[in-house]
C-alpha cells in the first residue's frame, strides 16, 4: 500500500534543500524569482546580519549563499545563491491569492538528523498576530529542522513559510500532536 507524491510534490521535494548554520541547520526552498536564485526560509534559521554567509545543500550539491532579506515579525528570510544549482529545479515565485480552510498543502524539508521527507497536509485554521498579520494553521507533521520549508498548495502555489508547531502542557505532561 503506498502512494505517490504528485507532480506538485515532487517539484516542491526537488527544489527543498538544508540551510546549514553554524549552530545547526533549518530547511529552505529554492525560487527562481526573474534573473534570481533564492533560498526561502525562517528567519529563526538564517538569523545572522544581512550579508551573512550560508551552506545550502540538497543530496547532491551545495551552494554558498547570503543573507538579503529577513522579517522577524513574519519569520521570514531571503538567501541569493551565489551559483545555480546544477541539478535542483528551483520553484517559480508564484505565491497564492487564496488559502481557505481546507486547503490541501504539501511541504519538503530536512527534520533532525534524517535526510529530506515529504509532508503532506491541510489548511485547518487562522490566528491573527497584531504585528506580523495572518498566521495559517496547518495540519501535518511537524519537525525540529523542517523549520524554513516553503509550503505549497496543490496547483505549485506558495502558501508560506514553516515556522512553528504548537505545543501545550497539561498537568506536567507535553501533548504534541501532529
Amino acid at each position: 500500500i503506498s502512494k505517490s507524491l504528485s507532480v506538485t510534490g515532487r517539484k516542491v521535494r526537488n527544489a527543498a534543500v538544508k540551510v546549514i548554520t553554524s549552530g545547526g541547520h533549518g530547511s529552505g526552498t529554492v525560487i527562481d524569482y526573474k534573473d534570481l536564485t533564492l533560498v526561502f526560509t525562517a528567519k529563526h534559521v538564517a538569523d545572522g546580519v544581512l550579508g551573512s554567509n550560508y551552506l545550502v545543500a540538497n543530496e547532491t550539491e551545495q551552494r554558498n549563499a547570503v543573507l538579503i532579506y529577513q522579517s522577524r515579525e513574519h519569520d521570514i528570510a531571503i538567501l541569493l545563491v551565489q551559483k545555480d544549482f546544477r541539478y535542483l529545479k528551483p520553484m517559480p515565485w508564484k505565491p497564492t491569492k487564496n488559502y481557505d480552510i481546507g486547503t490541501d498543502i504539501v511541504y519538503s524539508g530536512h527534520p533532525s538528523w534524517h535526510k529530506l521527507m515529504s509532508f503532506e497536509g491541510r489548511i485547518v485554521g487562522y490566528e491573527q498576530d497584531q504585528n506580523a498579520g495572518t498566521q495559517l494553521i496547518v495540519n501535518t507533521y511537524g519537525w525540529f529542522g523542517c523549520s524554513g520549508s516553503g509550503i505549497y498548495n496543490t496547483d505549485g502555489e506558495i502558501i508560506g513559510i514553516l515556522f512553528g508547531v504548537d505545543v501545550q502542557y497539561t498537568y506536567g505532561t507535553q501533548i504534541q500532536e501532529n
